[in-house]
């Protein structure tokens, strides 16, 4: 079931939530970020949101068309990912009713990032399901703030722009119009010898530290913990 609201203790019947018919613009996408993290920090590990927003959509704005593309790598790294929204300019009325414009994936301007993104999930399947598998044992959510694993003080609760998605990779969407870098923390990692490696350049970086992470419309700052013997 996915729902509208929930309450502590849905989690036990298995009722999804997502956060309701929202404004599809780059400032919901950033509340959607903190959101994520602090419904599953209520102890609602199945949660969702309209991918490029529910309402306000224009496709033909190259605004939305990017908005999309950010909010599909975002998606990509929640607990259920799924595309929603009413979209603009509409269809005409036909016999079956009124109907928003197009919401297909290879309709978008940007679609062939867009199913990078979506392949990009699929090869994380059985990753996704050890850690949701742990979340129906003992409520560990797989989407967390960074304080849950790592505890640099203060710098792992203020950067509520970026999360971890199970044990091993450090999720930090973009969320401004034609970006080209973000900021980025990185944490302390305790175990021997590991280190961050960016998924995309696979360049390693030491945690404890904060960096400008350059991005493209191809790619975005996502990192994985590995265990690495070359010197960052």
């Amino acid at each position: 079931m996915l729902s509208r609201q929930a309450w502590i203790g849905s989690h036990r019947i298995n009722a999804a939530v997502w956060s309701g018919d929202i404004d599809s613009s780059w400032e919901e996408l950033l509340k959607q970020i903190k959101v994520a993290q602090n419904v599953a920090l209520s102890g609602i590990y199945w949660w969702t949101t309209d991918i490029g927003g529910y309402r306000y959509a224009d496709l033909d704005d190259n605004q939305f068309q990017e908005l999309i593309l950010r909010w599909f790598q975002f998606g990509a790294f929640c607990p259920l990912f799924r595309l929603h929204g009413e979209r603009y300019p509409p269809f005409p009325n036909n016999e079956c009713g009124f109907s928003g414009g197009h919401n297909e994936v290879w309709l978008f301007k940007y679609s062939e990032q867009i199913i990078n993104i979506i392949r990009l999930r699929e090869s994380l399947r059985n990753y996704i399901e050890y850690h949701l598998n742990i979340s129906n044992q003992n409520g560990t959510p797989i989407l967390r703030p960074m304080f849950y694993d790592f505890n640099d003080d203060l710098e792992c609760y203020q950067s509520e722009d970026q999360y971890m998605f199970g044990t091993d990779y450090l999720v930090a969407p973009v969320y401004t119009y034609q970006a080209t870098s973000r900021s980025v923390y990185l944490p302390k990692i305790d175990q021997y010898n590991s280190v961050w490696q960016h998924y995309y350049t696979k360049k390693f970086y030491q945690g404890g530290q904060r960096y400008n992470i350059s991005t493209t419309l191809n790619d975005f700052p996502l990192f994985q913990k590995i265990q690495s013997i070359w010197n960052c």
